[in-house]
């Protein structure tokens, strides 16, 4: 489904829509959309992010429990931490890929803003939190850090097989939910 613009009108949604000049003449209420979309839809972002499937052959959303996806999460960020190598990164590069992260971040907002989201609306429509899975390597480069220390290499020894684990249970799951719903 794809949304035709003619000056600012979205003819999918028969309304007009935000355009770039609001961005760039109101900050203050682009900003006042921004937080409004993350508070709003945040967990729904995340969700979405790590597992979240959409079936249009069925039109059906099929998440997987929260729990689950917190976890996930937790792994990602332990393992992007997880360096046991001579690699490092140093503060200005981890700073340039966070601000590469942020700049891809904000004009996937602003897209969204202008070419799905009507004027009024209190949040940013469109927004999907797998549009952030190509960029999320660059936040997760924030938290690289060399294991300098024996304690730590002998936690993520053992971390290993506790991803693992998880890999084969989260995965099994997902493939329990989507033949569960397809079927049923």
């Amino acid at each position: 489904m794809y949304s035709i613009l003619d000056q600012g009108y979205n003819s999918y949604f028969h309304a007009h829509v935000y355009n770039a000049s609001f961005v760039y003449f109101h900050q203050v209420e682009f900003i006042n959309l921004l937080i409004n979309t993350v508070v709003s839809h945040g967990n729904m972002y995340i969700i979405n992010f790590v597992a979240g499937i959409h079936n249009a052959g069925i039109d059906k959303y099929l998440p997987l429990p929260s729990f689950l996806v917190y976890v996930y999460l937790i792994i990602i960020l332990l393992t992007s931490a997880y360096n046991v190598s001579n690699f490092k990164l140093t503060l200005k590069q981890k700073l340039i890929g966070l601000s590469i992260f942020l700049i891809i971040s904000l004009a996937m907002c602003v897209v969204e803003l202008i070419t799905w989201t009507p004027l009024g609306s209190n949040t940013i429509w469109g927004l999907q939190g797998r549009y952030f899975i190509p960029i999320a390597p660059l936040l997760l480069l924030i938290f690289n850090n060399p294991l300098n220390s024996t304690p730590l290499k002998n936690f993520y020894n053992k971390f290993h097989w506790c991803v693992i684990s998880f890999i084969v249970f989260f995965l099994s799951l997902s493939v329990y939910i989507i033949i569960f719903n397809h079927i049923w």
